[in-house]
């Protein structure tokens, strides 16, 4: 079905990136939002980050859907930041942070 957690968590920074995985389908998507939003909360408040932020590979473009609705913002454009087993790849980068 999918997945959501923090990765590359830098408690001295304050910062952590969050990576999602859902496969097709709306149901799915409303999950990845409920996954994603959880995981955003316990991290500015549980552990007391200051930033989260994702990246999301530019040819996704449902997952751009759900960082804008767990209140990221889209910060910029990284060309050529991932190679996945074939050509690199583009990542579109988001955050959020506690203010």
């Amino acid at each position: 079905m999918g997945y959501a957690g923090l990765s590359e968590i830098d408690m001295e920074r304050g910062q952590a990136e969050m990576r999602f995985w859902v496969g097709c389908g709306v149901e799915r998507r409303s999950h990845a939002i409920e996954w994603s939003a959880a995981i955003v909360d316990f991290a500015l408040t549980g552990l007391n980050l200051n930033r989260i932020y994702a990246l999301q590979l530019r040819r996704h473009p449902l997952a751009a859907r759900v960082l804008a609705a767990v209140g990221m913002q889209r910060e910029g454009l990284v060309l050529k930041r991932i190679y996945k087993g074939g050509p690199f790849e583009d990542v579109v980068c988001w955050a959020i942070s506690k203010n």
